[in-house]
């Protein structure tokens, strides 16, 4: 019996044996993909087998995590400006306005030298050309200031007229025995807002003079000698003192935006009526008088906003001169005549606002084109002479003290038209009178 009992306890331990040695050897591929299949999903671990594992140049790297920003995606052709309500689309507008203003600039200049003056005083070819090149240059610019920034909202301190202030302009060129003073005036520029956000009436004027007496001399020498009290041979032809004044109201009445449910958004217009009187007075070798007058009174005109920060505005309107002699007596005053054309076209940039510690600096860039010869400043182009008005480029700024309602202002700029004059002013803005909840 002991003998059967020590026979079973080692066939239990040799079986027991066994079965470890089983367990501890490899088993075969498809066995181990059966077991794999049969466990559970969260009891998988993954075991690298000889029959499984790659070469390690042939191991795929792990996915590296790129962390800087992706560009952001470019804005669509006929996307909103950002933060506008309701919706403008700056680009479709300046293509618009661009397109146009590229077209009249070749119809104006095709007028001019095909028709020539042989239809009067009233020519428009010349206005046609000068608005719609500052259309175009104006919507080219305007689309280069879009790329980096120059189509988002703008500040609530937008540039305007100062409401005093002081300019100076610079006088002409030397020229030997002549004398051009600059002129100084005194510009007002208040504005008024109608309730409910109906518009602004704006009444401006100004008053002011050459700073001492103008010279000129006849180009063409008349003698061989220097004249006594002179350094050349040309005589004096003119040698006079001037004044001038002017004054007239700017209406302005913002039109419904957008005014059809289905609209293309181009931006916000507004209609505008300008009247205005300017007179200018020379006082001729001390004693004779020549005044002369011009009347504006159905000057109208249009603005529109093609961003936040880029604006176009345009004037057109009859005009009409009279003049007034006087040799030491009463004025003898002439009838009015029918003039050229008075018009305007101006692009204005908003730039970014500049925060201070202790103020706000805003500023905006114009170019314009004043079809006039009041002043007797014009362009010539080619075998153009005559027509057309000069051109103005300039920058202003506004700063602002912090929670202040009045603002110091000031500005430069060049007129460029037979010759270049230069012009600075400085002034103060108060406080607007009315309502001034719709500003644009």
């Amino acid at each position: 019996m002991v003998k059967a009992l020590v026979a079973r306890t080692i066939a239990v331990t040799l079986c027991a044996v066994a079965l470890a040695a089983t367990a501890a050897a490899p088993l075969p591929a498809r066995a181990r993909r059966a077991e794999a299949a049969a466990a559970p999903v969260d009891e998988q671990v993954a075991r690298p087998t000889n029959e499984t594992a790659a070469p390690v140049d042939e191991q795929v790297a792990p996915p590296t995590i790129n962390l800087a920003p992706a560009p952001p995606p470019r804005p669509a052709w006929g996307q909103c400006a950002p933060q506008t309500d309701p919706c403008a689309r700056p680009r479709p507008a300046r293509w618009i306005l661009g397109l146009t203003g590229l077209a009249g600039a070749i119809a104006g200049a095709a007028y001019l030298l095909v028709i020539g003056d042989r239809v009067g005083a009233g020519d428009p070819g010349a206005l046609i050309g000068g608005a719609g090149s500052v259309a175009f240059v104006g919507a080219l610019l305007g689309g280069l200031y879009g790329l980096v920034g120059g189509d988002r909202t703008g500040g609530p301190d937008r540039l305007r007229p100062a409401t005093l202030d002081m300019s100076y302009s610079t006088g002409g060129a030397p020229v030997l025995d002549e004398r051009h003073p600059g002129v100084a005036a005194l510009r007002f520029a208040p504005n008024y807002y109608l309730p409910r956000g109906g518009g602004r009436i704006r009444l401006f004027g100004h008053f002011g003079g050459t700073l001492g007496r103008e010279r000129e001399v006849d180009p063409q020498p008349k003698y061989d000698q220097p004249i006594p009290g002179q350094v050349g041979p040309q005589p004096v032809v003119l040698d006079e003192r001037r004044l001038q004044f002017g004054v007239g109201a700017d209406l302005a009445v913002y039109l419904p935006y957008p005014a059809l449910r289905r609209s293309a958004h181009l931006g916000p217009a507004e209609l505008r009526w300008r009247p205005e009187l300017q007179l200018r007075r020379h006082i001729i070798d001390g004693d004779r008088l020549v005044e002369r007058m011009m009347l504006m009174p159905l000057t109208i005109g249009a603005r529109w906003s093609l961003s936040p920060r880029q604006r176009f505005t345009f004037y057109m309107g009859p005009r009409f001169d009279t003049l007034a002699v006087s040799d030491g007596g009463p004025l003898a005053r002439g009838g009015f005549n029918v003039a050229s054309l008075h018009g305007e076209a101006w692009y204005d940039y908003d730039l970014p606002a500049l925060e201070l510690r202790r103020a706000r600096v805003s500023s905006q860039l114009t170019i314009g084109y004043l079809h006039s010869r009041f002043d007797g400043r014009g362009l010539s182009v080619v075998g153009i002479r005559g027509f057309l008005g000069p051109a103005f480029g300039g920058l202003a700024v506004r700063v602002r003290p912090s929670g202040s309602r009045t603002a110091f202002q000031g500005g430069v700029g060049l007129w460029v038209g037979d010759g270049v004059t230069g012009v600075i002013n400085l002034g103060v803005v108060l406080p607007d009178l009315g309502e001034n909840t719709a500003r644009r």
